[in-house]
C-alpha cells in the first residue's frame, strides 16, 4: 500500500475509535495494514477492509467500525454519492449488501457509489 493510501486508512481509523476497538474482532490495523503491502487502489483496499474486519464465515459480523472505516477511507480518497439523499440511499444498499456477505456485491456497491 502507497504512502497516500496508508495515511489516509490511519487517518480515518483514528477519527473513528480508539485502536484497541479493532483489536476485538481478532485482528489490528497493523495486521490488516500489513496484509495489503501490494495493494494501491483504494476500491480494492475498502473491499479488504469489508472483508477482515466485518466480515466472518461470509456472513456480516455486525462490527460497525469496520464499516465506518472502509465508508471513510473511500470518501477520504475518491468521490463518492453527492447530497445528503443520495448517501443515505447508498448506505441502505451496503446494509443490504454486507448481509449478503459476498465480496462480488461490495466490489460493484463500491463501483455503484465510488468514481
Amino acid at each position: 500500500m502507497d504512502k497516500r493510501l496508508r495515511t489516509a486508512f490511519m487517518i480515518t481509523a483514528d477519527a473513528i475509535r480508539p485502536r484497541g476497538v479493532f483489536r476485538g474482532i481478532g485482528g489490528s490495523l497493523r495486521d490488516f495494514l500489513d496484509s495489503q503491502t501490494d495493494q494501491n487502489d483504494p476500491r480494492r483496499v475498502a473491499v479488504g477492509i469489508f472483508e477482515y474486519f466485518c466480515l466472518e464465515d461470509e456472513c456480516f459480523n455486525g462490527f460497525r467500525a469496520g464499516v465506518e472505516l472502509a465508508v471513510g477511507f473511500l470518501d477520504k480518497l475518491l468521490d463518492g454519492p453527492e447530497g445528503e439523499y443520495q448517501r443515505v440511499q447508498s448506505l441502505k444498499d451496503l446494509k443490504a449488501v454486507l448481509q449478503t456477505g459476498n465480496l462480488e456485491e461490495i466490489r460493484k456497491w463500491i463501483d455503484a457509489n465510488y468514481r
